[in-house]
């Protein structure tokens, strides 16, 4: 009996601490003004680093360090709970979690394997790509 209240005690600390790791997504209003007229300071599980503007006007511009861009439209879907975008010269568009992970950060979840596919470090106020 000693030995299962011990492991009982190890277990249940890292089940809180697994638990606690996940964010919340944004949802309507928040998650529409977190991008508008806004900049991503973000790496991208694959492409790597880079800066991501979305307009109030819902234009986007990506720039990756290695020097990779896109242009295109951002939106927020019907439902209110993912973001939108599609590159301009693509046939299909792409929706986004987008899940709040605190101090400032932020990340894009697939809704399809739920696994985080860029962090956003930073999210700041203009458009920083062309200055």
């Amino acid at each position: 009996m000693f030995k299962k209240i011990i492991l009982a005690v190890t277990i249940f600390p890292m089940f809180i601490s697994l638990v606690s790791y996940a964010g919340e997504n944004l949802v309507g209003e928040e998650l529409k003004q977190l991008h508008m007229d806004k900049t991503f300071d973000m790496t991208h599980f694959k492409n790597g680093h880079g800066l991501v503007y979305f307009g109030s006007d819902g234009d986007m511009n990506l720039v990756m360090d290695s020097g990779t861009t896109w242009i295109g439209k951002w939106w927020v879907n019907d439902a209110g709970n993912k973001r939108c975008f599609k590159k301009n010269e693509a046939k299909k568009h792409w929706c986004v979690f987008v899940e709040k992970r605190g101090n400032g950060e932020y990340a894009l979840v697939s809704p399809k394997t739920k696994k985080t596919t860029v962090n956003i470090h930073r999210v700041i106020d203009g458009n920083k790509i062309s200055q």
